[in-house]
């Protein structure tokens, strides 16, 4: 009974390490992803600038 009881809050520690790591990985994902977007924004409003500047 004792061992039962501890292999299921085993496995539920276990389920809330994964549950955290999969949380920690698409927070990830999302930042990248995010100032990606963010940096491209600034690559392009260079990149008007720039234009811009060449018709005048």
């Amino acid at each position: 009974m004792f061992l039962n009881s501890t292999n299921s809050t085993n496995k539920l520690i276990n389920l809330i390490y994964l549950f955290i790591i999969i949380f920690m990985f698409l927070m990830s994902i999302i930042y990248f992803n995010f100032f990606k977007i963010k940096n491209f924004k600034t690559i392009n409003l260079k990149k008007k600038i720039t234009y811009y500047n060449k018709l005048i």
